[in-house]
């Protein structure tokens, strides 16, 4: 044997002894990935176990762009076990990374994969850019033993704060932005936040993400313990549970008016500042005819608000009472706004001798109440909750139990018609009656009589009722009052009343207005006379225009000749007027408006000569609305020359100035009648040129 071989021979038993002393190649642990300055990616790891001296870490690094595996560098066992990867894109996306131990051609399996933490900010989806959504990947195949740091700055703070420590199992975060209030017209505030993983001597920084953001979002509105109406004083006392917003600046307390038909109306009644720790409020102008309604509103410092969880109502409680009967009913409305429920409701009567209470299940919202005659009573309804919160009360109702006296006369004064729809019935009653009622019936074009409704005596002399269900142009309706005494029982009916319907016809030829009307029933001592009323489309007030006997027929001709220059519209009404009755009073009944509308006159020459005695083209006519005329004319290339809107400006057969020329030309006239149709004329006008 030579002495290369012997040297050979020795080399690969040297290294089958430094295998055979060393075992297996390990890749090294504990490897940390950390990005620095949002570009690079800085590797530390620790020596892998039992590496042979001068033995090399192999780095493969893999961008996650399609483009798998590759070798960026390596680092001899002994020196410094670091890496910083200038070419990595941990900006862009999560870059993996893992190092195999190498010695003499031979090659440890691969340590476990790690990869750069990679942030994703956006605002929280319906947020108002007041939320930061934050998610990451996970670096480590494994990381039961670590945890994420969240950390945000703030534009304008000198340094990043520590904001949240999660598990290991949480990969995402929502960062609520509390107090970053932007004055209107400013744009939102840059934040920067980054995330880290922990774990052992190793911390792992994401890349920095910015993104703009302020705070939008009104605190959790308050829960509402209780709201009750002090039943001594009236005044209603809200109670709240406190806001746990961290933000939390102030209270606004509203009250709500529910009008029907239109929008609730909120009025302010009191800011409470939140440091004053108050979370009750008196309300001194409670409503004392139905349930006052009121919210509860917290604000932070940028003045958010999420509005309220709900309208709260107190409690509101009637009394109703006829002296005939042996009960008085009381009821209430509901108390809603436990989430536990009502457990009972409690009746407070007092009746001047002696207070005692009545209780009664949840669901029962009326009590009839048993009383003696000639008592005042006063009663409150108090709700008592399944859960801890305080007791609701209602305001304090009060009534009179007497005997009613009954009234001796009651007198269907009249019938009269406000508009289309709309009839008034009146009532001459007796005041000194207690309790009485009237209830009112109704007979539609001479069919059966039907209750249309029940009114209560007041104090006026006269009752009145108005009917909208009507159709007062086309329609007689006849009326009663049926009276009942203070114990419902019925006294007696009133004389009937109907209304007056008007009609009204027109006549060209003859130019008059025609007028028919029903005649008026029925008064204690029947009609004295009828009254007729005018007025032209051009008018705003009636005139009076003449009196037709009761007696007679129903009928009145106005001839309007006269009016030929008036827009050709004549609205009448008719006044029934009563004879003094045995109350010495005399009452009166108006019927429908009836208007009638005078078809437009319209003269039109198609004729001119010019030079000659018609030298002007100008129409001639009557019922018209003059304000709307339009006159122009045309020649036979459809070129308007003319034009006026004032019927007596006629057309000289000049344009410019300058005589036309003898030919056929096109006027269009345009006008409305009194009622507002509207009408077109046109054709034809020659003109002719006469002899000088």
């Amino acid at each position: 044997m030579n002495i290369f071989n012997l040297k050979y021979f020795f080399g690969l038993l040297s290294i089958f002894l430094v295998r055979t002393a060393f075992g297996q190649l390990n890749p090294p642990e504990e490897i940390c990935a950390t990005v620095q300055n949002d570009v690079s990616v800085f590797l530390t790891w620790n020596e892998a176990e039992n590496v042979p001296a001068g033995a090399d870490y192999l780095i493969f690094r893999n961008n996650n762009d399609g483009n798998g595996w590759n070798n960026i560098g390596n680092v001899q066992s002994g020196d410094a076990l670091q890496w910083l990867d200038f070419v990595a894109t941990p900006e862009i996306e999560p870059v993996s990374y893992y190092i195999i131990t190498a010695d003499n051609g031979s090659e440890s399996s691969p340590s476990d994969t790690v990869s750069t933490l990679f942030l994703e900010l956006n605002p929280a989806i319906g947020s108002l850019n007041s939320v930061a959504s934050l998610e990451w990947n996970e670096p480590k195949s494994n990381t039961n033993d670590g945890v994420y740091n969240i950390y945000r700055q703030i534009n304008g703070e000198p340094a990043e704060t520590l904001i949240a420590t999660l598990t290991p199992a949480q990969l995402s975060y929502n960062d609520t932005i509390y107090g970053l209030c932007i004055d209107e017209g400013e744009d939102p505030v840059e934040i920067k936040y980054n995330v880290s993983y922990e774990e052992g001597n190793c911390e792992m920084l994401s890349q920095t993400n910015i993104d703009e953001f302020q705070d939008l979002l009104g605190p959790v509105p308050p829960e509402i313990e209780t709201v009750l109406i002090n039943p001594l004083t009236g005044s209603a006392e809200i109670y709240w549970y406190p806001s746990p917003a961290p933000d939390l600046f102030e209270y606004l307390i509203q009250s709500v008016v529910s009008q029907v038909g239109n929008p609730d109306q909120f009025i302010n009644l009191q800011f409470i500042p939140a440091q004053n720790n108050v979370t009750n409020y008196v309300y001194e102008q409670a409503s004392q005819t139905g349930p006052t309604n009121m919210v509860v509103i917290a604000f932070d410092e940028c003045g958010n608000d999420n509005s309220f969880n709900q309208i709260v109502s107190t409690i509101y409680t009637e009394t109703s009472y006829e002296s005939c009967d042996q009960f008085a009913n009381i009821e209430w409305t509901p108390y809603e706004g436990w989430n536990e429920g009502v457990e009972k409701y409690v009746i407070h009567v007092d009746d001047g001798i002696s207070t005692y209470e009545l209780t009664v299940e949840p669901d029962t919202l009326q009590y009839d109440l048993e009383i003696t005659p000639n008592m005042d009573y006063c009663v409150y309804v108090e709700a008592l909750s399944n859960g801890e919160q305080r007791a609701s009360t209602s305001n304090r109702s009060c009534f009179t139990t007497l005997y009613p006296q009954v009234v001796d006369y009651a007198y269907n004064s009249r019938v009269t018609t406000i508009d289309d729809r709309t009839l008034e019935v009146e009532l001459f009653q007796d005041p000194n009656g207690v309790g009485t009622t009237y209830a009112l019936y109704r007979s539609e074009a001479g069919q059966s009589f039907q209750p249309i409704t029940t009114l209560n005596q007041n104090t006026d002399p006269n009752l009145t009722y108005t009917d909208t269900d009507v159709d007062a142009r086309n329609i007689i309706y006849t009326y009663k009052w049926v009276v009942f005494d203070g114990c419902g029982q019925e006294l007696f009916e009133t004389n009937t009343a109907r209304n007056v319907v008007l009609k009204t016809s027109t006549d060209k030829n003859d130019l008059v207005n025609t007028l028919r009307w029903n005649r008026y029933e029925d008064w204690e001592e029947g009609v004295l006379e009828y009254e007729v009323y005018r007025k032209l489309g051009s008018e705003q007030d009636f005139t009076f225009l003449s009196i037709v006997p009761s007696e007679g027929e129903m009928i009145y001709e106005d001839d309007i000749e006269d009016f030929l220059e008036d827009e050709g519209q004549f609205c009448y009404k008719i006044v029934a007027v009563e004879t003094e009755n045995s109350f010495s009073f005399q009452s009166i009944s108006e019927s429908n408006i009836s208007c009638a509308t005078q078809e437009p006159l319209m003269w039109i020459p198609n004729t001119i000569v010019l030079n000659g005695n018609n030298d002007i083209f100008k129409p001639v006519a009557g019922f018209i609305d003059f304000e709307s005329y339009e006159m122009e004319i045309f020649n036979k290339w459809g070129e308007k020359i003319f034009y006026s809107n004032n019927i007596e400006e006629g057309w000289d057969g000049t344009v410019n100035g300058n005589p036309v020329r003898e030919d056929m030309y096109q006027y269009i006239i345009v006008y409305r009648d009194g009622s507002g149709q509207a009408y077109v004329d046109q054709g034809p006008l020659f003109v002719l040129i006469g002899n000088f």
